[in-house]
């Protein structure tokens, strides 16, 4: 006969619990992976959405832009509103990001007008050339230190560019231009 202790557990007594355990494990996984998917498959159809609705915007800005070129940022305040301190709730860069959008919607919508081929606003604004990449890896867990210049200039005289324009340009170009220097002293040695 087997002698057990009454903390002891048979075998089968703990084979049986093991199953028990596995099973009510598998039964939280199998619940936690539903409401994944079904949480996954809303943030994918509002990702789409948040990409149409910035184009629809952006349709609306560019509008905006050339009617009130000089009085767009009052405008666009004027439009949004501002925030609980008195700040405006979407920047003059994110309404040009949405115009850029709108410009540029054929890399993005299909041509029977259907669901955006992103799923994000991030991936709008990659695919449209607004933002780069994100940079490569190494392979060391460290990023590859990559120049990388985006800028849309107005194709009007450099003399009529709005004071916004200019700023963003010459702070933007900054770094190639220190690094054009540096190649040209490097060649000329």
């Amino acid at each position: 006969m087997d002698e057990t202790t009454p903390n002891q557990l048979t075998e089968l007594e703990c084979a049986t619990v093991r199953e028990m355990e596995s099973s009510a494990l598998s039964l939280r996984a199998r619940e936690i992976f539903t409401g994944l998917t079904y949480f996954q498959a809303i943030a994918i159809s509002a990702g789409s959405h948040t990409v149409r609705h910035a184009i629809a915007l952006g349709q609306i800005f560019e509008e905006a832009f050339r009617r009130f070129s000089g009085e767009f940022g009052k405008w666009l305040t004027e439009a949004v509103g501002e925030d609980e301190h008195g700040q405006q709730r979407l920047s003059e860069q994110t309404a040009r990001r949405y115009r850029t959008l709108w410009r540029k919607r054929d890399r993005i919508m299909p041509a029977d007008g259907g669901v955006p081929t992103c799923k994000s606003i991030t991936e709008a604004y990659i695919k449209c050339g607004i933002i780069p990449d994100p940079l490569p890896g190494n392979g060391s867990g460290e990023k590859e230190h990559l120049l990388r210049l985006t800028f849309a200039a107005p194709s009007i005289p450099i003399e009529q560019w709005p004071p916004a324009h200019v700023r963003d340009f010459l702070t933007k170009a900054e770094p190639i231009v220190e690094l054009y220097a540096k190649v040209k002293e490097f060649a000329e040695r």
